[in-house]
């Protein structure tokens, strides 16, 4: 939202609730790589949080089976 040379990304809304659920949550699964992949790594990455991939999870849950 404070990159003002980027479009806007009409589902910017619904990717900010999906990320308010970190307060609660350690991790977030999306292939999304556009605002939601962004405002991630500007919000939670930097406080431990993981945002991971369809693929990576599914390989983290077989490590764990």
């Amino acid at each position: 939202m404070t990159n003002q040379d980027s479009s806007i990304d009409i589902n910017a809304q619904a990717d900010l609730e999906i990320l308010a659920h970190l307060l609660r949550a350690d991790a977030i699964v999306s292939n999304e790589t556009g605002f939601l992949k962004k405002a991630f790594e500007a919000i939670w990455k930097p406080r431990g949080k993981l945002l991971l991939t369809s693929d990576e999870f599914a390989r983290h849950l077989q490590r764990m089976a």
